[in-house]
């Protein structure tokens, strides 16, 4: 038998073996399953269980309709997931996956919103090898996501680890919420445990691991975010993620470690490695790599490209050991703005935030028995077990920016809970009113309005980075959103 057939014939095995595997995990369809517009976003699939979860995974057949269908998902309770820890080396199959073993293809990315609605999912395991995808792994609560939004979920004590069973693929893209995409936005989200992408298997298979808090290499915007516990990868870590478009308004305090891969030296940033805006954000953990070449470490970013830019930030330089906020700047004029490394106890003082615009009457709070002393967010504080208080803020209005980012035209929907007069503007950073889409009197009940990207003119607008004003007559909330060209 000749070496392919044997390659073939053990990975014929191998998926045999997992399939039968997963076929004996118990899965339960949403509540709301057969009702006719389950899934859409006036009646998303209502997720209460980890037997819920299970059936997203290894059901997508059932609810997947193609790339250009968004599906809508929202969790309803608390979800305790330790039973993955159990199955076999194998833990919680990731949500959208690409599979690809010669001669087989197939692609079932995630696309939709996902929203937590403040619940919590704690003790999920899930094992990184080759029982995934012979060539590259995908790893995360979701695998693969693309023009997704992920919004109020909270991922407690997380465990991702390699397979000790099965060999690692060739590469790998770990994050605690998604894996690998792009054009996604996660907001109010968090992530603690321990995400360690490296292992006795690790050097003889894996070209490139890289690994972040909240995301591998995922794109989009990451806003009110935080993350906390251990971001372990080789080449390339990130303590939120590895590449996105934005961050703002997020942190976190993970412990970093990387080594160095077969073709490079290790790349860590703070925040992530290859960012396009951060802004009031900071990173406030430790950071250790083993190094034989020239790493690229920053205490905020790794790399900075000639367009990008990060503004009113921090990053504690007692704890991380890293001096610079910026690994490797490509940016001729600088890029960097009103950004500081500082000591512990200056990181854990409202005035060196308030002194630069960050807002703490509604976004940022302090407090030295919450997050060891550093701030943390009104939205989304940690959790009990960091603290030594017990918050509990659930959000009051139901608001949808699909697709964010966007090219050429969004869909903004809300719930009204009673009837109320609306306005709907879009700004500019600059503050600047640039488009009207409501101003009138609605019912109590599910409403979108599309915008085209064109301001009061009838003119389009440019790239850049806009906010989605809505006023109720109980409620005001502002978002943000991206336009992409």
């Amino acid at each position: 038998m000749n070496y392919k057939k044997k390659i073939y014939l053990i990975l014929t095995l191998t998926f045999l073996v997992i399939n039968t595997l997963f076929a004996q995990i118990p899965i339960t369809r949403p509540s709301n399953y057969y009702e006719p517009d389950a899934g859409t976003a006036a009646n998303p699939y209502l997720i209460s269980s980890l037997a819920n979860l299970d059936w997203i995974s290894l059901e997508s057949n059932e609810w997947w309709i193609d790339e250009n269908t968004p599906i809508f998902f929202r969790q309803t309770a608390n979800i305790d997931a330790s039973e993955t820890a159990t199955r076999l080396d194998i833990g919680f199959l990731p949500i959208g996956h690409v599979y690809y073993s010669q001669p087989h293809f197939s692609e079932i990315y995630f696309n939709g919103i996902y929203d937590g609605d403040n619940y919590r999912i704690s003790n999920l395991s899930i094992f990184m090898g080759k029982s995934h995808n012979p060539l590259v792994t995908y790893i995360g609560l979701f695998g693969v996501a693309y023009n997704s939004r992920f919004q109020n979920i909270h991922l407690d004590n997380i465990n991702i680890t390699p397979s000790s069973l099965y060999e690692m693929p060739y590469l790998v893209y770990a994050g605690g919420i998604v894996g690998f995409g792009s054009l996604n936005t996660f907001y109010n989200c968090s992530v603690s445990g321990n995400i360690d992408v490296t292992g006795y298997n690790i050097i003889n298979h894996c070209q490139l691991i890289v690994a972040g808090g909240i995301g591998g290499s995922v794109g989009g915007i990451i806003e009110n975010c935080f993350t906390s516990g251990n971001v372990v990868g080789r080449e390339i870590v990130g303590g939120l993620a590895v590449s996105v478009s934005t961050i703002i308004n997020s942190y976190s305090t993970s412990n970093l470690y990387g080594t160095d891969g077969p073709y490079q030296s290790i790349t860590i940033g703070g925040l992530g490695c290859n960012l396009n805006i951060t802004q009031d954000s900071y990173f406030a953990g430790t950071i250790d790599y083993i190094s034989s070449l020239s790493p690229t470490i920053g205490g905020l970013v790794a790399y900075l490209s000639a367009l990008s830019s990060i503004s009113h930030s921090f990053w504690d330089i007692e704890l991380s050991g890293i001096n610079e906020a910026v690994g490797e700047n490509e940016n001729e004029e600088g890029g960097i703005i009103n950004v500081f490394g500082l000591l512990s106890n200056e990181m854990k003082q409202a005035g060196t935030y308030i002194n630069y615009g960050w807002d703490f009457e509604n976004i940022w709070a302090i407090d030295e028995g919450i997050n060891n002393g550093y701030p943390y967010l009104i939205s989304n504080p940690p959790p009990p077990s960091v603290n030594n208080k017990d918050i509990t803020i659930k959000p009051k209005m139901e608001v949808y920016i699909y697709p964010n980012p966007f090219n050429p035209q969004t869909t903004i929907s809300f719930t009204l809970n009673k009837d109320s007069f609306v306005t709907v503007d879009i700004y500019n950073i600059k503050g600047q009113k640039i488009k009207n889409l409501v101003n009138d009197y609605h019912k109590a009940e599910y409403h979108k309005i599309v915008w085209d990207g064109t301001d009061n003119a009838g003119r389009f607008i440019g790239s850049s980075i806009y906010l989605v004003s809505i006023k109720t007559d109980e409620y005001n909330i502002t978002k943000r959103i991206v336009l992409m060209k």
